[in-house]
């Protein structure tokens, strides 16, 4: 009978190192061999994958999908489990700073393909996108410019003065295009029966807004339409005070232009 020593001098020296190996092969012959619609490429060390998550500051995460081990055998469920566990404080690093209420969207991550085993993301692996579900599709063609989809928007009835979670209108979306598109669509706006003089959660005017980019144009339509260049923002500014800060006098000489209109100082 072989003592202890002669086992640790032995060929059972190399015991636990073959079972860890075997077993990590046969996960890996497992799972890239299982037809399933994430079945990585084979021989692959690395692979990407994907969580959908949905959140709101209130109550967290709603929901947490992760894209991998797909399958309801008990290992499929306890793998997707300490990856929601790994993964959801990443995910909650790019949520809880922000201003946003509740957010949707996807996370692409990197791992080892045959274990849960997830890169860090110091090493640039994440790639998320958040998205809004209270923005609306006329939010989303004001800000890309589009003036033929805002305009089929708006003959299907969508509400103009419906708001985001920041309390933003379709109207503070078109300033986010710029030139002649910003323009087009903030008249298209107007004449559907926006609201010129509404503030965002933070205060801010369409006014205020336009007035910091430098959007001439659409400042002329908004004073138009009846905006008013006195309000003020929680800090003291107008839109003629932020005009003159971010360097554009021509559009602070236009609210302040004496043609009836209280002067804004």
């Amino acid at each position: 009978m072989k003592n202890s020593s002669e086992r640790k001098n032995g060929p059972f020296r190399y015991r636990n190192l073959f079972l860890v190996a075997l077993f990590l092969g046969v996960a890996h012959w497992i799972y890239l061999t299982w037809d399933n619609p994430w079945r990585v490429p084979r021989y692959g060390l690395l692979t990407k994958k994907v969580v959908r998550f949905e959140w709101d500051r209130d109550h967290g995460f709603t929901k947490f999908d992760v894209k991998a081990y797909p399958g309801d055998w008990f290992v499929e469920r306890l793998l997707r489990g300490l990856l929601s566990v790994k993964l959801r404080p990443r995910v909650a690093v790019y949520l809880k700073p922000s201003k946003w209420k509740e957010a949707e969207g996807d996370t692409v991550f990197t791992m080892v393909s045959f274990c849960p085993l997830v890169l860090s993301d110091s090493l640039g692996t994440d790639a998320s996108e958040v998205r809004d579900p209270t923005k609306t599709p006329l939010m989303h063609a004001a800000e890309s410019g589009d003036i033929e989809l805002t305009r089929n928007l708006i003959n299907s009835g969508a509400d103009v003065n419906a708001t985001d979670q920041n309390g933003k209108t379709a109207l503070f979306y078109a300033l986010k295009s710029s030139g002649e598109a910003a323009r087009e669509v903030t008249q298209l706006l107007l004449a559907a029966g926006a609201k010129a003089n509404v503030a965002d959660r933070d205060g801010y005017t369409l006014l205020m807004r336009a007035a910091t980019n430098g959007e001439i144009g659409v400042v002329r339509l908004l004073l138009k339409a009846g905006a008013n260049p006195n309000i003020k923002n929680p800090v003291g500014d107008t839109a003629v005070s932020l005009a003159n800060r971010e360097g554009h006098p021509d559009v602070a000489a236009l609210i302040n232009d004496p043609s009836g209109r209280p002067k804004a100082f």
